[in-house]
């Protein structure tokens, strides 16, 4: 298993080095299965090493790794972070083993992040992280105006943190500069004067298109909204002025505006809404491990992931579903043995579907199991009420 997610590694940097971009990619998880496996674990790691007077201290390399291999455009942020006098640091979580919506549980670390600051960089990538394509490690750097210990706190309040370890970016820079010395330095420096010259020759050879992205906080497109609901309210002044006053000239101007503010008002609109796939995706596993739990067998068929949705309908809709697949699962679904009496298929389907019906989209979980029992629940009900 982990000489494939080896060659998925390789064939990824192959895919960014074709496309201009650069072959920067965190492996280190697979490297260290592949050395607890073969029995020859990274002597950097479990060793101390011999200080100049004669002393020893443990190597730093876990809480510097990330950031010999950020991006140019996560450096221009973090500086422009520090310029402005915010305080970045880098918080390296470790999720239980046990762990099954890895995805939700990054989630609701980055809302705690972005409740104090913003968040600069993450490893793996957002994409990655969505998809669940990590163990249990993930890595954040964010600037902040708040203490270090106070993101940590944060973050150890959510469930199913195994652990969470802060480092400042001051306190690295400090104990990574006296390790390396002017030589290392000018190497370092012409290594990296020699990949830029490469990669500006690649980018020179085949132009790609990158697609330009920009982060913004939720409550900046809210008040915008609020803006333009305010210019839809003067539209409408203004067409009732040109039809009293039947002024051609100001009715033409009025009826441009008109279109403006349609395709303004969709464009805002898109910009809330997102794929509800990124929702979906977190549950085949979930599916997997139950199945495996309940000894039963499931076909789970996902529909509709493309149908989109505003963003914060899509962030409450994940413990919803859960609920309802776990219970799909526990209650409807019946055991291969039970399912194969009634002369049903011993694999049982589950289906979590969405699609547009008018103006509302509907999300539906439908399985073919032994359905509701009546009886049983207004037994419940009666009990509950009584």
């Amino acid at each position: 298993m982990f000489l494939f997610e080896g060659l998925d590694h390789l064939a990824a940097m192959i895919d960014s080095i074709e496309q201009g971009g650069s072959d920067a990619r965190d492996v280190s998880e697979t490297k260290e299965q592949l050395e607890a496996l073969t029995g020859k674990k990274d002597a950097s790691k479990s060793e101390t090493v011999k200080s100049s007077n004669g002393g020893t201290m443990k190597q730093q390399n876990d809480a510097q790794t990330h950031f010999l291999k950020l991006e140019d455009y996560e450096k221009a942020y973090m500086k422009q972070a520090l310029d402005q006098n915010l305080k970045v640091y880098e918080l390296q979580v470790t999720l239980n083993k046990d762990c099954v919506l890895k995805a939700a549980r990054a989630y609701m670390i980055a809302n705690a992040l972005e409740e104090e600051g913003s968040i600069l960089a993450t490893r793996p990538a957002t994409e990655a992280i969505e998809k669940e394509e990590f163990d249990q490690k993930l890595v954040y750097l964010a600037a902040v105006e708040c203490e270090g210990q106070k993101l940590k706190q944060k973050i150890e309040a959510i469930s199913e943190i195994a652990a969470v370890d802060v480092s400042s970016i001051s306190e690295i820079e400090e104990q990574r500069a006296p390790q390396q010395s002017q030589k290392e330095q000018t190497e370092s420096t012409e290594k990296k004067r020699n990949q830029t010259s490469r990669a500006s020759a690649t980018s020179a050879k085949k132009p790609v298109a990158v697609a330009k992205t920009l982060r913004v906080n939720l409550d900046r497109i809210d008040q915008l909204m609020n803006l333009f609901e305010e210019l839809m309210i003067d539209r409408g002044r203004l067409e009732r002025i040109a039809s009293d006053n039947h002024h051609s000239d100001l009715s033409d101007t009025v009826e441009k505006i008109k279109r403006v503010t349609n395709q303004m008002q969709e464009t805002l609109l898109n910009l809330r809404m997102e794929p509800i796939e990124q929702v979906f995706n977190r549950f085949p596993r979930l599916v997997r491990s139950l199945s495996k739990e309940l000894n039963k067998k499931v076909n789970f068929v996902v529909k509709g992931g493309d149908t989109e949705l505003d963003r914060t309908v899509i962030e409450e809709l994940g413990d919803p579903l859960m609920h309802m697949i776990r219970n799909s699962m526990d209650h409807g679904i019946e055991s291969p043995a039970l399912r194969e009496a009634k002369g049903k298929n011993p694999e049982g389907t589950l289906t979590l579907a969405a699609y547009y019906n008018g103006n509302q989209v509907i999300v539906e979980i439908k399985d073919d199991g032994a359905g509701i029992n009546r009886e049983k629940v207004l037994a419940k009900a009666i009990e509950k009420t009584w």
